[in-house]
């Protein structure tokens, strides 16, 4: 069944039919090792699947938890965050990866993430960018049809109806707009990354000959800044900076 859906997901994309055959392929021969418990020979099909194909969340998801029982938590995490982002509020890949990130070593304290930054991000990973856009585009729409039938019905009884279509749909339409700002923002300017080496050293410049400011280890979620010659500046959720060796990080 996981096969055909993503044989039907990929169909909607421009991605070549014998590009689609290959991918299908190798996601149920990833699906097969993993049945047999060979994980990391699962994890090898799943990478190809998504190097020949398109980008899907649920073989991201089944990548995550193939790196996870071979205790690769760097690589997990990673695919748990990228599966997140195209399958938002998906209850299985959000307890994972919740789950992976606490058996990582670097860990947020209670005030780096307080209450209310963990209540937004819980509530941008509920929803997709597409969702967001189109819940906006059906607001304006109904809010459009809402005014016209008040201009061209305009019997008493029913400006209450109207107004308040309007006032309800522009509350709507005022939360999903803010959401979606959010995360096209943290999109395009905030490019998230994970570790995925098992340690790497944070300096205060683009090189080895400078000074070590901290250590991160495999899971550690990242936000890149710049890159500069095989080196990417980062900040860490604390708000700490430094640079990192590009080939220790993947964006999300």
């Amino acid at each position: 069944m996981a096969a055909r859906v993503m044989l039907f997901i990929c169909l909607l994309t421009s991605v070549p039919a014998d590009a689609l055959d290959g991918a299908t392929r190798l996601y149920n021969q990833g699906n097969a090792l993993y049945k047999q418990g060979k994980y990391a020979e699962a994890a090898a099909a799943y990478e190809r699947a998504l190097a020949s194909g398109p980008r899907n969340g649920r073989v991201f998801y089944n990548l995550g938890n193939a790196y996870f029982k071979i205790n690769r938590i760097g690589r997990a995490i990673l695919a748990y965050e990228r599966a997140q982002r195209l399958m938002p509020g998906d209850e299985d890949v959000a307890s994972n990866l919740q789950f992976a990130n606490l058996l990582k070593l670097d860990k947020e304290t209670e005030g780096e993430v307080n209450a209310v930054a963990r209540f937004v991000r819980w509530l941008l990973n509920l929803f997709s960018v597409n969702l967001l856009s189109v819940a906006c585009s059906l607001c304006l729409f109904g809010m459009s049809g809402a005014l016209i039938g008040r201009v061209f019905r305009p019997d008493p009884r029913l400006r209450p109806v109207w107004m308040g279509a309007v006032l309800s749909l522009g509350v709507v339409l005022l939360v999903s707009g803010t959401l979606l700002a959010f995360k096209v923002h943290a999109r395009e300017f905030e490019q998230a990354a994970v570790v995925v080496a098992g340690e790497t050293d944070g300096r205060s410049g683009p090189g080895d000959e400078n000074i070590k400011v901290f250590a991160l280890h495999e899971g550690t979620k990242v936000f890149i800044q710049r890159s500069e010659g095989g080196w990417l500046l980062v900040r860490l959720p604390s708000g700490i900076g430094g640079w990192i060796r590009a080939r220790d990080a993947e964006r999300i």
